[in-house]
């Protein structure tokens, strides 16, 4: 991959792509639980776990699916030219680098979610 194959813009969403994917689990978690108080689901529960809870974690596994995919695909060698091209290297570094701090920050997220109760 030449740095004519990956322009600017793929170049930036791939690097950002970790806070992307964070930003959007927090989103979603905020929503479940916001969602869950105006509509009298806090306590609702399925199979013995709480609905929020279950719904946060389905959300975060997700997130961390997707996070991995990322840091995967950033630590691809690539052939040829792009091996030895910088700025290919910077932007695969790079891209992993912020997929290990999007699991960081969807754990950071994540946790007190699925260990508080909402609405309380």
């Amino acid at each position: 991959m030449s740095r004519a194959e990956m322009p600017a813009g793929r170049a930036l969403v791939f690097m950002a792509g970790g806070l992307i994917v964070w930003a959007c689990q927090f989103g979603l978690v905020y929503a479940i639980n916001t969602h869950a108080c105006s509509f009298g689901w806090g306590s609702a529960r399925i199979g013995g776990a709480g609905l929020v809870q279950l719904l946060v974690g389905v959300v975060t596994a997700v997130a961390l699916a997707a996070l991995l995919v990322l840091f995967l695909a950033s630590l691809s060698r690539g052939e040829g030219e792009a091996r030895r091209d910088p700025a290919i290297r910077f932007v695969r570094g790079m891209a992993a680098a912020v997929a290990m701090f999007g699991a960081l920050a969807v754990a950071w997220t994540a946790v007190p979610a699925l260990v508080s109760m909402p609405c309380a």
